[in-house]
């Protein structure tokens, strides 16, 4: 698969609550890149956790070692968009493009293949892309009416 990043990534480091599970990062702006030609656009307020890596394992891989992967993975398994073994077929291609070292790239595309299901499943028992998309918009409004 052939990867190209159209933007910045640009996210920001939020806590809400207490535990693993509340530390992410967010989308300030959209990240735009393409795969094998075909155009996708990631939603600024996007959630991700830079690839659900326990955080046990972060001394040998953190999840800010693995490039710009961890957001059109987790924006593809969050969505719908495709199927889940494309998503881990273009996790594992920007690790490449981004250069990250080939055994932390086979570690992280195995890790998702294997243990994946999960978070595929659980979004799509939530909804549709577009049920989905409703909750991204829905955060935007709440948080533009907020400032």
């Amino acid at each position: 698969m052939r990867v190209v990043y159209h933007s910045q990534l640009d996210v920001r480091f939020h806590v809400r609550g207490s535990g693993q599970a509340s530390r992410r990062w967010r989308l300030i702006a959209p990240f735009v890149f393409e795969v094998d030609g075909r155009r996708w656009e990631v939603p600024p307020l996007f959630w991700t956790d830079f690839a659900s890596i326990p955080r046990i394992v972060w001394p040998i891989v953190s999840p800010d070692e693995l490039g710009h992967g961890p957001i059109p993975h987790d924006a593809g398994y969050y969505f719908g968009w495709e199927c889940r073994q494309y998503w881990d077929d273009v996790f594992l291609s920007c690790m490449e493009a981004d250069g990250i070292d080939p055994w932390k790239c086979v570690a992280a595309h195995e890790a998702v293949v294997r243990f994946g299901h999960k978070a595929w499943d659980d979004y799509r028992r939530q909804g549709t892309a577009a049920e989905q998309m409703e909750r991204i918009v829905a955060r935007i409004s709440d948080e533009t009416a907020v400032a």
